[in-house]
């Protein structure tokens, strides 16, 4: 069981994306998919949530899609908020994935932002 942070969650999103992509031996490309697919329904929790503080907070563009920035007025209780909702906590019901140690090739940046779901092999 993997206990995360929705940030832990937004941020390793695009992470997992990219390393589904890559070519891994089938065990760790059926845990990889099965980890990708739970950390998806976790996200769009956060997302739809997200853009509902930043339509409560934000202003709308000239094409009329709600944003928010540094600058504006509601910027302090939008960070509030959005701390907020980045801190609380989920239960996967997955053990992290072990990824071997083989000759692909991934990024440190990717590695940091799935460390909370994956192990390296010895």
């Amino acid at each position: 069981m993997l206990t995360v942070t929705n940030a832990d969650i937004w941020q390793a999103r695009p992470a997992l994306l990219r390393l589904g992509k890559q070519p891994w031996p089938m065990k760790t490309a059926y845990w990889l998919a099965k980890l990708t697919s739970k950390v998806n329904a976790e996200y769009l929790i956060v997302e739809q949530l997200r853009n509902e503080l930043i339509t409560r907070h934000g202003e709308l563009n000239e094409q009329g899609v709600p944003f928010i920035n540094g600058e504006s007025e509601h910027w302090a209780a939008f960070a509030t908020d959005h701390n907020e909702l980045m801190a609380q906590t989920c239960e996967i019901d997955l053990d992290p994935v072990t990824l071997p140690d083989s000759a692909i090739e991934v990024t440190p940046e990717d590695i940091v932002a799935v460390e909370s779901f994956v192990r390296l092999a010895a």
